[in-house]
């Protein structure tokens, strides 16, 4: 077993996932320097760099999401859904119930958070109780490395839209394979 950072297991993760699916599409501000390795492997096609718009990509992440897409959207800040939450709140996560089940939203959103370094009020909030109350809205937020590459996994294979928080810490820890979750029954907060 490897030793490696909540970022080195997420982007383990998604290029596991991304070699094995070809519908995953990552895309927010700055991936195609963050994600350097993911964009080098498999182009600005499938990994976008957008601007600084997080209204604009959350809404085209849902589309996508409805076009047989599974995107991978990446927020520098969970403080930034706020702006960008009609697109999953009130579609991506409302959607196969207004539908009937006929449309789902199959996305994840990555998003960092916590304070402690100095970036102002509207960069350091937690937010997961509040997005944890959505109907048909999932939260994961992985303690370990471990459970962020796993859990990074089952959430892509998931057919329902997803928060997932970006760990502020970079501490190291071993990467495992998919963890399967009961979305439902199991909520990290």
């Amino acid at each position: 077993m490897k030793t490696m950072t909540f970022a080195g297991a997420i982007e383990d993760a998604l290029m596991k996932a991304m070699s094995e699916d070809s519908r995953i599409v990552v895309f927010g501000e700055d991936v195609h320097a963050l994600r350097m390795n993911l964009f080098t492997k498999f182009g600005e096609m499938r990994v976008r760099p957008t601007p600084i718009s997080e209204s604009a990509f959350l809404g085209a992440a849902v589309t996508a999401a409805m076009a047989g897409l599974r995107p991978v959207v990446e927020l520098m800040m969970v403080d930034f859904v706020a702006v960008a939450s009609d697109a999953l709140v009130n579609h991506a996560a409302k959607l196969e119930g207004f539908s009937g089940g006929r449309w789902k939203a199959p996305m994840v959103v990555r998003m960092g958070c916590g304070g402690g370094y100095g970036d102002g009020g509207q960069h350091e909030q937690s937010l997961w109780g509040w997005l944890a109350q959505v109907p048909g809205m999932k939260v994961v937020v992985p303690s370990n490395p471990a459970d962020a590459g796993g859990l990074m996994l089952s959430a892509l294979e998931d057919e329902g839209p997803g928060a997932a928080r970006r760990g502020a810490s970079d501490e190291a820890g071993h990467t495992a394979e998919e963890r399967p979750v009961e979305w439902e029954a199991v909520l990290y907060l």
